[in-house]
């Protein structure tokens, strides 16, 4: 190949903007072949630049690569990974498989780095944070909300417990019950004003509104024993009241009065 070289005594480099032209992005002073137009050129002192096809790519100076807004950095021989600013967002995009990170410690923080905003910790768990404020975590149980969590329809596939100050109310999945543990109490109305519990001794059903306690029923009323069929009382509906005892009929009314069965004292 044909060479053509210039000593310049009194100097072991050239100097671009003397020597060697400082060139531009139309116009770079180091270009490749017969593409004038493409190469490098000295931006600003300190700065140099790369331009393809006469419009700048990207600049290098003290503080490493500087890319305008809509170029990018382009991973893989399809450019499967990219990375650029699109003049509104930064974006990372991935257009093959999966694009995965791995850190034993992974911190999203917010513009400044002085807040948190979400935590991956190896062995550890997930963290989600409400300016700066730790809201969701995953632990080895499940998981944890701090606040109140809202939900616009759930399902729940398991045990659920209702943890209160001194009682505490479970969805027991394997007995299909809402189970009350002692002194829990299942409330109705705005003011609590229909109470139903268990103290661990005794049964309640307390009224405690202005209004009455009405049981209704489409058929008959009855009271049992403690075995279904053994009578206390029965509400018969269009009929008789028909008091028991020991599963005897003892009392009941008619449409004309009330009989006794034994002595009425």
């Amino acid at each position: 190949h044909a060479f053509f070289g210039v000593i310049l005594s009194g100097a072991d480099y050239v100097t671009v903007g003397t020597e060697f032209p400082a060139g531009s992005a139309t116009s770079p002073s180091v270009t490749f072949g017969p593409d004038n137009d493409s190469g490098f050129y000295s931006v600003t002192g300190g700065t140099v630049g790369f331009t393809s096809d006469g419009v700048q790519t990207f600049t290098m100076d003290g503080n490493g690569f500087n890319f305008p807004d809509g170029k990018k950095v382009n991973l893989g021989s399809s450019s499967d990974l990219s990375l650029y600013h699109d003049g509104t967002d930064s974006i990372i995009a991935n257009i093959t498989n999966v694009l995965k990170t791995h850190s034993s410690h992974l911190f999203i923080r917010n513009a400044a780095g002085n807040e948190d905003i979400a935590k991956f910790i190896q062995n550890e768990g997930v963290e989600l944070y409400y300016n700066d404020t730790k809201r969701f975590e995953t632990t080895n149980t499940g998981t944890n909300v701090v606040g109140v969590h809202v939900d616009d329809g759930a399902t729940h596939d398991g045990d659920v417990t209702f943890t209160g100050a001194a009682a505490n109310v479970v969805w027991d999945k394997s007995d299909n019950a809402l189970e009350f543990t002692d002194n829990s109490k299942a409330t109705f109305g705005s003011s609590a004003d229909l109470a139903i519990t268990h103290d661990g001794s005794h049964s309640y059903i307390d009224e405690s509104g202005t209004g009455d306690l009405k049981i209704r029923s489409n058929g008959n009323g009855v009271v049992l024993g403690k075995t279904d069929g053994e009578n206390t009382a029965r509400f018969l509906t269009d009929g008789a009241v028909e008091l028991y005892y020991n599963n005897s009929k003892k009392l009941e009314t008619t449409n004309t009065g009330a009989w006794c069965t034994g002595n009425f004292t």
